[in-house]
């Protein structure tokens, strides 16, 4: 999108029509069957049609939104993913989400950002045991509410993770530890974003250079920033780098850092209400990166040289 824009989007539910209504309950698992859109970051309206988290798309009906961007919206990195009250973590932590770019304007970054080649890394984090014992407690609460089993029951996630699905990880780009080429000695701009709805991730390229422009579609006062330990991105989190990297193979990797802070260094990481194992485990190579050398000769980038630089 770019500043000005009216995008207008089509929810279509297809989801199973739930054997049970569940809309009576408050504060629990309930009405998995009822979903939404809700974005992270853009400066919209929050009442319908727009950015409305209230707004509610039963199963087998559609909705269409409409988002008015500002003349002077800033460009940045942004997300988006269901919100209804009830089905958000199952929804949102079962996949479906996706990325938002808000393009900068001429003249409104510095010249050499604007030139980068863009690399788009959307890292979703799917937690198979705890998306199973939602779905089981979802189940509890229909029959509570006066369902019987077989109103109640979830066919997606209840029977608990099949063979190929079982385990606690991040794909990215929708793929398990993707392969990426680059070229060596040249800034690319990394915009990445952590779909998740619970634990940490911790971002690190080894042998490359990273620094940091943006955290959550806003650009830092002292870009672009040198990072030494990568990054620390909680669930929803967006973050642009810099990133250089010298020919030969490189991987980017989360965990190490999330490993220390659950050993009395720093805060752990939670989890989803009535959640299941594996927060822990979310320790992975996300992606492998081949750089390849094409000639391009070495630069740098000052810290701070970009403060200043952004036009809002």
């Amino acid at each position: 999108m770019k500043a000005g824009d009216t995008l207008t989007v089509t929810l279509r539910n297809k989801l199973p029509v739930a054997g049970f209504d569940t809309s009576s309950l408050h504060n629990q698992y309930r009405t998995l069957d009822v979903t939404n859109i809700h974005t992270h970051g853009l400066h919209i309206s929050g009442e319908a049609p727009g950015d409305s988290i209230f707004t509610e798309v039963a199963a087998g009906e559609s909705y269409t939104y409409t988002y008015k961007l500002p003349t002077n919206h800033m460009g940045g990195t942004f997300w988006y993913h269901p919100h209804h009250h009830g089905s958000t973590a199952i929804q949102a932590g079962g996949g479906a989400a996706g990325m938002i770019i808000v393009e900068d304007a001429a003249g409104s970054v510095p010249a050499a950002l604007a030139a980068m080649e863009e690399v788009h890394l959307f890292l979703q984090h799917l937690n198979m045991p705890e998306l199973t014992t939602i779905s089981q407690q979802y189940e509890a609460n229909c029959q509570a509410a006066g369902g019987t089993p077989a109103q109640c029951d979830d066919p997606t996630w209840a029977a608990g993770p099949t063979s190929g699905t079982q385990g606690n990880v991040v794909l990215v780009n929708g793929m398990s530890e993707p392969s990426l080429s680059l070229s060596a000695n040249r800034w690319y701009r990394f915009r990445m974003v952590f779909a998740a709805v619970d634990s940490v991730l911790t971002p690190e390229l080894s042998g490359c250079t990273v620094m940091l422009i943006a955290k959550d579609g806003i650009y830092l006062s002292d870009a672009p920033r040198a990072i030494s330990e990568g990054g620390y991105m909680g669930p929803g989190n967006r973050a642009d780098w810099a990133v250089s990297c010298p020919a030969g193979a490189h991987t980017l990797t989360t965990g190490a850092r999330r490993r220390r802070l659950q050993d009395g260094k720093g805060p752990g990481g939670g989890k989803m209400q009535g959640g299941g194992p594996g927060n822990a485990q979310l320790a992975q190579t996300l992606a492998t990166l081949t750089v390849v050398d094409d000639g391009d000769a070495p630069t740098t980038l000052a810290a701070g040289s970009w403060s200043g630089d952004f036009r809002k």
